[in-house]
């Protein structure tokens, strides 16, 4: 078998049946068109659908999300049943076979995993993969439980080369590549002037966190007034370093937080005089956003922030004299807000 099958293999049954197996000694192997159902912990059934939906693709057979899985042995689940439910551990994945057989194993995910689903179904195929060709040889140990009724259910474990936690399934822990093209509104909360534009990003997510690089282009330049009546035009150009936490995942909708550092650079220029300076900033941008996965690994984002300047830029000059105004001798001329909020709507592509 591959590097996909299960970690353990082991036998559910009763005393009674502790010897139960084929005449030739053989122990039964589950049944080629045998549907699978998953019963999913009440948390995990957003989870267990999409799975089902995977699954539904890769196998020939009838893949549906049934009752909730039993509450206290997820073992304890009919044969062609899938068992889903979270510990310590991570994800457990159970699938009950033919004679009291359930084969069993151990995802490390959690629900804000962006390909989640896609390792459940991976593992599931395993399983059942495993429950195809039967259980493996190899030395057993016998282990009893005592449920909250009374009733006593025995394990024999049939251990596979390497021990009872040998190989698990392998899960794709790379980080992927993220691109958004969005169009971004916004104003200044000081003068309120306008803030229109595309925003570019660019990024790495790991299990649904994401490392983004973003860039700013306002295709409306900010205008200031001096002191001596002349009018100055500032069009920065932003980048900004973000985290995006995604807290909050149910089925195709998601919610994140980001937070980061931001710099803005650009020309600052006198209107009709060619005069001209270069001026930098740094600040602080957060933001909440929604996400709606429409098509594959496509969603569309909507999102909400603030950008917080903490070094404004200025533009130092010394102001031309005019009759009856009274200007300082050099002035720091503020071309934009300490505080900026702003809203877009991207799409994004988020595999």
């Amino acid at each position: 078998m591959s590097w996909r099958t299960a970690s353990l293999v082991l036998l559910l049954l009763c005393p009674a049946r502790a010897g139960a197996q084929d005449a030739d000694g053989a122990l039964p192997v589950l049944a080629a068109d045998r549907p699978l159902t998953l019963r999913p912990r009440p948390p995990l059934r957003a989870l267990a659908q999409r799975a089902s939906r995977s699954l539904a693709l890769r196998l020939d057979v009838a893949v549906a999300v049934g009752a909730d899985a039993p509450p206290e042995v997820l073992e304890a689940v009919p044969e062609g049943h899938v068992g889903l439910a979270f510990d310590d551990g991570g994800l457990r994945v159970v699938l009950a076979g033919p004679g009291g057989q359930v084969y069993r194993t151990a995802l490390p995910l959690d629900l804000g995993d962006a390909g989640a689903a896609r390792a459940v179904a991976l593992a599931v195929e395993s399983l059942r993969d495993a429950a195809l060709d039967g259980p493996p040889t190899g030395t057993a140990s016998r282990r009893t439980y005592t449920l909250a009724d009374g009733r006593e259910v025995t394990w024999i474990y049939r251990e596979r080369e390497g021990g009872l936690h040998g190989p698990t399934p392998l899960i794709e822990a790379n980080a992927k590549p993220l691109v958004a093209l969005g169009f971004l509104a916004g104003g200044s909360t000081e003068r309120g002037t306008l803030l229109l534009g595309p925003r570019l990003g660019l990024g790495l997510c790991l299990r649904g966190q994401c490392l983004v690089l973003e860039g700013d282009l306002p295709v409306l330049a900010d205008e200031s007034v001096a002191c001596d009546g002349r009018r100055i035009r500032y069009r920065p150009v932003t980048l900004a370093l973000r985290v995006l936490l995604r807290p909050v995942v149910q089925d195709e909708l998601s919610f994140a937080i980001g937070a980061g550092v931001l710099t803005r650079f650009g020309l600052a220029s006198l209107v009709d005089v060619d005069v001209s300076r270069i001026t930098t900033n740094f600040g602080l941008r957060a933001g909440v956003e929604g996400a709606w996965r429409f098509a594959g690994p496509f969603e569309l984002v909507l999102e909400g922030g603030v950008d917080f300047a903490v070094s404004p830029a200025r533009l130092v000059r010394r102001p031309r004299p005019r009759p009856g105004v009274r200007c300082p001798d050099v002035e720091a001329i503020l071309v934009e807000d300490v505080l900026t909020v702003w809203g877009q709507l991207a799409v994004r592509l988020r595999p």
